[in-house]
């Protein structure tokens, strides 16, 4: 089993059972001595003292176990958190996937293992979806999963020690630089030139289209699939970067279809003093960005999701139709 150190350190972890090759020397009682004192180590409470806050040693020896606790539950914490659907990569699924990929080079508390997944996908109020980073808490000298979070565990604690005055305020140590500065150059100051009427009257219109054409973005978003589908078969490129992987129009399609039927009741409000076009006279490419808000609804389901997201939408306005080339957006609050 290989684990990725956050932040920059590989460790690898001798799995029980498995051994790269067989030769004439090793007979079976060597091998069973040392799964045996493999074993005793992990029950020995000697060691779980010497060891408590060293993450290194504490996966060597009850990674394993952390490993396996960890992907059981996380299945039924996404299903607690998520409003809408969940998936893992390939590589995540089935007997042998590997759900937690990572592992913190801190603990958050003595004893405690934080196993970090970054194979994991939610989907959001738009029908893409995004990776997620999933932390999972294990306890190796309770031998159970404390808990599952979105957000560091340390984090977290340090958050709620903060609040609670229980962490001291000091000043960090300043430490000077050692780097010779360099002070031969001078700084040169540059004044923004007028720009040509001609070309502010371009770009006017070029935003004013992009404005309207988030407006009508929003508005097909909010119909049925009868009627949203075939605007945006028309209004998507062959090929797009669909929340930063790209995908072709089938493969949005076959989204999209699945979100409108599962969230039958949706409307979104654009807040338009969050909302900004940054247009390419040349191409004819606009972006738009801002904040929404969202609400969606499934009475079949007796299910409900709101809230407030920024999005990131670039169309192309160069030919006959508007056609988006890509498209992101990340939920800020439910």
């Amino acid at each position: 089993m290989r684990l990725t150190l956050l932040p920059s350190i590989v460790l690898f972890a001798a799995i029980g059972g498995l051994s790269s090759c067989h030769n004439g020397d090793t007979d079976n009682s060597s091998r069973n001595s040392e799964q045996s004192a493999q074993k005793s180590a992990r029950h020995d409470p000697d060691f779980l003292e010497q060891h408590a806050n060293d993450p290194h040693a504490l996966e060597t020896e009850f990674g394993d176990e952390a490993h396996a606790a960890c992907a059981d539950g996380a299945n039924d914490y996404l299903r607690e958190i998520e409003l809408h659907d969940f998936s893992w990569d390939d590589d995540a699924k089935g007997v042998n996937g590997q759900r937690f990929d990572k592992l913190t080079t801190h603990s958050e508390a003595p004893y405690v293992l934080t196993l970090v997944s970054t194979r994991a996908k939610l989907a959001n109020a738009f029908g893409g979806f995004s990776h997620i980073t999933l932390y999972c808490s294990y306890d190796a000298k309770q031998q159970k999963v404390l808990g599952y979070s979105l957000t560091d565990p340390l984090l977290l604690k340090l958050e709620s020690d903060l609040k609670n005055n229980t962490v001291p305020t000091k000043r960090p140590d300043y430490i000077p630089s050692t780097e010779p500065v360099d002070r031969s150059e001078k700084p040169t100051i540059s004044f923004p030139q007028p720009q040509p009427k001609e070309t502010a009257s371009k770009d006017n219109d070029l935003d004013a289209q992009a404005t309207n054409f988030l407006s009508e973005y929003y508005q097909i978003a909010e119909q049925s699939p009868e009627q949203a589908i075939p605007w945006m078969m028309a209004h998507y490129k062959p090929v797009v970067d669909f929340f930063g992987k790209s995908q072709s129009l089938n493969q949005i399609i076959a989204q999209k279809r699945t979100y409108l039927t599962r969230w039958p009741i949706r409307s979104y409000r654009l807040l338009t003093d969050t909302v900004t076009h940054q247009c390419n006279q040349t191409n004819m490419i606009c972006q738009s960005m801002g904040t929404l808000e969202f609400d969606a609804q499934s009475p079949e389901r007796k299910a409900a999701s709101h809230g407030k997201a920024s999005f990131v939408l670039s169309v192309d306005f160069s030919g006959n139709t508007p056609q988006i080339t890509s498209e992101n957006s990340q939920v800020i609050s439910r």
